[in-house]
């Protein structure tokens, strides 16, 4: 798919995917979005209308349901990458299910958002969307036991992002990252 938005599935998006905002969302780094998308982008990620948004999606906690969407959200994530927007609805929807089968979605739109923003103060701690992945990632990872099948496949990955959190200063991003460090198994050379 090559982080590219699939134009069929559960979502008929072809609106979403050709229209002026996604690209817009793609190019300029802010968190608002234009009302009509904004509309769309809250039902695509199960929030309510924005006049009854209080940040949790309309779904039940660890809806296992989620899964079948999740790569469409996360490619919709991944070719907006700037999108606080974006960012925040994505949040607000895996923050219902701390489970390990959507970490390597976390660990794909964290990478997005690195490659986006990088060393970024204010996106990483001031917005909070350090603090709110590395919550997530600590309620996940202890959670679980498959989580460490699933880390293998996303660790080095996830370890690159921790960095440049760490350095946009998320505390809690150096308590993950010693905590996978210490869930991976020891690497002897011969």
């Amino acid at each position: 798919s090559g982080g590219k938005v699939p134009k069929s599935g559960p979502f008929k998006n072809e609106g979403i995917h050709e229209g002026w905002n996604l690209k817009r969302l793609g190019r300029e780094k802010g968190f608002t979005s234009e009302t009509h998308a904004g509309d769309a982008l809250n039902a695509m990620f199960y929030q309510p209308h924005r006049f009854a948004n209080h940040g949790r999606p309309s779904i039940p906690d660890n809806w296992n349901g989620l899964d079948a969407t999740m790569p469409t959200l996360t490619a919709l994530v991944t070719e907006a990458p700037s999108s606080g927007y974006l960012a925040t609805l994505f949040l607000n929807l895996v923050e219902s299910s701390p489970r390990a089968a959507l970490l390597p979605f976390v660990v794909q739109a964290t990478t997005a958002w690195c490659s986006a923003y990088g060393v970024d103060t204010n996106f990483w701690s001031e917005k909070d969307i350090g603090g709110r992945v590395c919550a997530w990632l600590d309620r996940t990872l202890p959670a679980e036991s498959t989580c460490s099948c699933v880390l293998r496949g996303v660790a080095e990955d996830l370890m690159k992002c921790l960095d440049i959190l760490i350095q946009s200063g998320v505390a809690q991003a150096r308590e993950i990252e010693e905590r996978i460090a210490s869930m991976a198994p020891s690497r002897k050379t011969a």
